[in-house]
């Protein structure tokens, strides 16, 4: 466990973190064209860093060892690489899905009781499960839509939304770390071997809704949110106006 608190309170690297993951969010926001070459490299990012901790988080949480942790991240990665190798525009499905899990998340620290050692491990559970069904769900009205429009839906009409929505809530647990600086207060990691569940809830930006700042935070991000779909709007109408010009 020493050297998950290592990680955490390495300030230069968490500060590292913070600015690349803050980068990320804004530019998810911003450039809602998706098609510039950083809009792609964030996407890569986001989907091979939840590759990295999902798969530490799996392996760790049964052996509590760096080994474990190295290992489970490794897979993780190698695994989001086979897919992005093997099926085109998969990237763009990953990070639907992770965002997804990240809502879950968000709505699960922020709503549920963490009354118990095991509670946090259930609420990380029910939101990778909750996510997982959801995907099967709109996979199969995918199948059903290819069935009847002999055409698969095309992805890049909404994964932009999904973007959207996870750079708010990257932005958003961003300026919470800043402003409050969780992530290397000693006083709230890895006391306990169950702790090591808040070092995962701090790289992942889910923790903003604690200690009653939920409403505030949240409404930031509602409010990054309804930018970014302006801002989506306006690029959209731009792009109509000038295809009714050009023919």
């Amino acid at each position: 466990m020493q050297f998950l608190f290592q990680i955490l309170s390495s300030s230069e690297g968490m500060f590292l973190y913070e600015i690349i993951s803050l980068c990320i969010g804004l530019i998810l926001i911003i450039d809602v064209k998706t098609k510039q070459i950083w809009y792609t490299v964030s996407v890569y990012g986001i989907c091979f860093a939840n590759g990295f901790l999902w798969g530490s988080m799996i392996l760790f949480q049964i052996f509590y060892n760096k080994v474990s942790f190295l290992g489970g991240g490794l897979l993780g990665i190698l695994l989001t690489l086979s897919l992005c190798i093997f099926r085109k525009n998969i990237e763009k499905y990953l990070i639907c899905f992770w965002c997804l899990v990240k809502a879950f998340l968000i709505l699960g620290n922020y709503s549920l009781e963490h009354y118990s050692e095991g509670q946090e491990e259930r609420i990380f559970a029910l939101a990778f499960t909750a996510s997982i069904i959801i995907a099967v769900v709109l996979l199969a009205a995918a199948c059903i839509h290819k069935l009847r429009r002999k055409e698969w839906v095309d992805v890049n009409k909404f994964y932009k939304f999904f973007g959207l929505f996870y750079g708010s809530f990257l932005v958003t647990g961003c300026m919470y770390e800043f402003i409050y600086d969780v992530a290397t207060r000693e006083t709230k990691f890895l006391y306990y071997k169950t702790d090591y569940i808040n070092f995962y809830k701090a790289l992942l930006k889910i923790d903003w809704t604690e200690d009653g700042t939920g409403i505030f935070f949240g409404g930031i991000c509602f409010v990054l949110i309804m930018v970014g779909l302006i801002r989506q709007w306006k690029i959209k109408s731009k792009e109509y106006d000038g295809t009714v010009t050009g023919s």
